[in-house]
């Protein structure tokens, strides 16, 4: 993002033939065709974990059949 130095005002893209060029649509300034270098940042993917608690279950003792 650009700033005009006249009034301070976003500059906006223009399309200019086969060129593009910042505007102010406030005072009306041009800035000077140049190549300009386009960065994009992205977050890194996040991940979610989800972790259970296991229920604790007493053992029942041992049954006697006989």
């Amino acid at each position: 993002m650009e700033f005009c130095p006249r009034c301070k005002s976003v500059l906006i893209p223009e399309k200019r033939s086969d060129t593009v060029a910042f505007a102010c649509s406030r005072c009306g300034y041009v800035s000077e065709v140049s190549q300009k270098i386009v960065t994009t940042f992205s977050e890194p993917e996040q991940s979610v974990f989800v972790v259970e608690k296991k229920k604790r279950t007493r053992s029942r003792p041992k049954e006697e059949y006989w």
